[in-house]
């Protein structure tokens, strides 16, 4: 796993460029993480933390995807602690399945946040993307970014980070390595 950023990448002319950084959370794989560890991750200090690890960052799109059951349209006080740190909550409706007598839900917040990451690069809006998720439903769209140039960085726990995500050229870090360990309260 490796980050490099070239200098002729970051200067061009003697100006040095601004890292375009774009923050997507997978809502329900984040609330899985979080129960594994027995503990809330601080948001504050994780948007302090991933500005600061690399000069010249700045965030333009913080973006968390959410479960959302379509005849609820409720969600938990977990999502209004990431609205009050400035991420646009984007509600994605379950599916409902199976016999119309049973109340059977599939998510498909990895199918939202693909296409989410393919527009974002598309419109070239980020350099640098951070994904909380250790889901292996985002290898595809995250080796489309590599292969277009753009930097990767992983956010999620040695319990739940796939095989194919640990495998990529990208920045993996773990919420439960000792290191981070100030990230949690």
């Amino acid at each position: 796993m490796f980050f490099i950023i070239s200098q002729k990448a970051q200067k061009i002319k003697g100006v040095t460029k601004v890292i375009k950084v774009a923050i997507i959370i997978d809502g329900p794989n984040l609330l899985g993480m979080t129960t594994l560890l027995g503990k809330n991750i601080n948001f504050n200090k994780f948007l302090k933390h991933v500005l600061h690890v690399k000069q010249n960052r700045k965030i333009v799109s913080k973006l968390v995807f959410h479960d959302i059951l379509p005849v609820r349209g409720t969600r938990n006080g977990f999502y209004h602690v990431l609205e009050d740190f400035g991420f646009e909550i984007v509600d994605v409706p379950l599916k409902r399945y199976g016999p119309q007598n049973q109340k059977a839900y599939k998510s498909r917040t990895d199918q939202a946040i693909t296409i989410e990451i393919m527009c974002q690069l598309k419109e070239n809006n980020f350099d640098h993307l951070i994904l909380v998720s250790g889901d292996s439903d985002y290898e595809f769209v995250l080796k489309v970014c590599l292969e277009a140039g753009k930097t990767v960085e992983i956010w999620a726990t040695s319990n739940n980070i796939a095989y194919e995500l640990r495998a990529m050229e990208a920045d993996i870090y773990l919420f439960d390595a000792e290191k981070f360990s100030f990230l949690k309260f």
